[in-house]
């Protein structure tokens, strides 16, 4: 499934390019005798700028893996509550979790203005 997703990512793109570069030959054929030559490198100049900056920009801002597969995601997400390497969580681990003191507002009987309670 993935695979074929890929193949036709691939051909769409490579379909889109080849008009781009027949667009630009029509282009350069219409330009002056003297400057049809300059205008096709002007026009592939361009195109390869405009490629690069593309292909860098997905790579920074790209969709994260672990966003487009969610089963990547929640096994990273297993992992890190974990204790690594697929084994569970130790049991303190959970306990501590589930028992971090959280502020309340009532006062304490000393008379402190917030007091820490591990109940929430």
């Amino acid at each position: 499934m993935e695979c074929a997703v890929i193949r036709s990512t691939i051909a769409f793109l490579t379909v889109l390019a080849l008009i781009g570069v027949v667009a630009l030959l029509l282009w350069a054929g219409f330009r002056p005798a003297g400057g049809r030559v300059s205008a096709f490198a002007l026009g592939v100049f361009i195109l390869g700028s405009a490629a690069l900056v593309g292909g860098v920009l997905g790579l920074l801002f790209g969709i994260p893996k672990s966003v487009s597969d969610p089963a990547l995601a929640l096994a990273r997400q297993q992992e890190s509550e974990g204790g690594g390497e697929g084994r569970p969580a130790p049991p303190w681990r959970r306990r501590v979790r589930a028992t971090s003191p959280t502020p309340t507002s009532s006062r304490s009987p000393t008379g402190s203005p917030r007091s820490w309670s591990a109940s929430g």
